[in-house]
């Protein structure tokens, strides 16, 4: 569970590190205009406003998958984690019977070693 909360704060830092990255690049892409007594008009602004959402919700979409991909490949991780705990857990408790047997046999065999007077 930590690892999803490290990787999902990580996941987000690169999200917003990204936006800020193209809030600037949108801001450097803006066309002059010049400031010799001519002004842009409302319906170029309102295009080029038009045009910077529409790039803006695309850039959006296209973060908002890439946060998907990555939750399912979190969580593929996760399961694999689980499969791998499993599988020691298994091989402790396969160890664990081996100890009860061997110590079972040894229980059984000293008496008769202690019998023998031979030994």
């Amino acid at each position: 569970m930590r690892i999803r909360k490290r990787l999902g704060t990580i996941l987000l830092t690169a999200c917003l590190s990204q936006m800020l990255a193209l809030s600037a690049t949108a801001e450097d892409t803006q066309p002059t205009v010049a400031n010799n007594n001519s002004m842009a008009s409302k319906g170029d602004l309102s295009a080029q406003k038009e045009l910077f959402q529409v790039q803006l919700d695309a850039k959006k979409e296209l973060l908002q998958k890439d946060i998907d991909a990555q939750a399912k490949r979190i969580d593929a991780f996760e399961k694999r984690i689980d499969d791998q705990n499993s599988r020691i857990s298994d091989i402790g408790s396969g160890v664990d019977r081996f100890t009860s047997v061997t110590g079972l046999s040894r229980k059984i065999g000293k008496p008769n070693l202690q019998r023998d007077p031979r030994c």
